[in-house]
């Protein structure tokens, strides 16, 4: 509450996190003046927004709740679409069992991870707001969510992996559909190469299977599904950066077969 009231006086800078502004040489897009009128705004909070089964309640009641549970899930990455910013409220605290808890818990978190992915993956805004200290907004870059897969997060329930993992794959599959529609080729050769490693830890099998008994020509032939997945037709050039979408999807059998080729 008292970062939202500095919000709506005018009070709270908005910096750039340095790895955006060093990298990427960006700088925030918001000044403190365009979120003035933020007590005007509709706000959608992850926590009281979703059923909590675990709550302290009886058990007809968990059942109910886990039934809008599972519908809230579904519709979770609608309300993310739906929201004209992303603000994330992680300052460093001490959580009641003893530990201490901050933005880089925050990112620890599965849940997290997913929002943050269908931010990426539905909005053309992925510009994320981080507060972890009173008087100062941080916009971050997105990429962090490259390194974070949302299978690979902490989860309290372990059915909650496996509920979002179908979720995810729509999620991709819209976005790389979208991408194809419009010809952007090179984003949609990044995204799918990302797609097989950002499915890591979700329960669902990857597109290509590597084996130590495969052949040379076999190891060639499932290289050229990787290809083909990209779209490349076999009269395309071969470039350099194949071998950087193919190590960045994790497939070995791609690599050797680019490497042979000498591409």
């Amino acid at each position: 509450q008292g970062v939202f009231r500095s919000a709506a006086r005018s009070a709270l800078p908005v910096d750039v996190d340095i790895l955006s502004a060093v990298t990427f040489r960006t700088s925030a897009t918001l000044r403190a003046g365009d979120w003035r009128d933020i007590f005007s705004w509709s706000m959608w909070y992850d926590y009281f927004s979703v059923p909590q089964p675990d709550a302290e309640v009886g058990g007809a009641e968990r059942e109910t709740l886990l039934a809008q549970l599972d519908k809230a899930v579904s519709s979770l990455w609608l309300y993310i679409e739906a929201c004209a910013h992303f603000l994330i409220l992680a300052p460093t605290v001490r959580h009641q069992n003893g530990t201490v808890v901050d933005y880089l818990s925050w990112k620890r978190r599965g849940w997290c991870r997913f929002e943050r992915l269908a931010r990426i993956l539905r909005c053309s805004d992925s510009r994320i707001f981080v507060v972890s200290r009173p008087g100062r907004i941080l916009e971050v870059g997105a990429q962090d969510y490259v390194f974070d897969p949302v299978g690979t997060g902490d989860f309290g329930c372990e059915a909650d992996r496996a509920r979002l993992a179908s979720i995810v794959r729509c999620l991709f599959a819209d976005k790389l559909s979208a991408m194809r529609g419009t010809q952007r080729m090179r984003d949609y050769r990044h995204m799918l190469a990302l797609r097989l490693a950002l499915l890591e830890g979700l329960p669902s099998e990857r597109m290509t299977v590597a084996s130590p008994a495969l052949t040379r020509s076999s190891r060639t032939c499932r290289g050229e599904v990787f290809l083909q997945q990209l779209q490349m037709v076999p009269s395309e050039p071969r470039s350099p950066a194949l071998l950087v979408l193919a190590t960045r999807a994790g497939d070995t059998d791609a690599m050797m077969t680019l490497i042979m080729s000498r591409a």
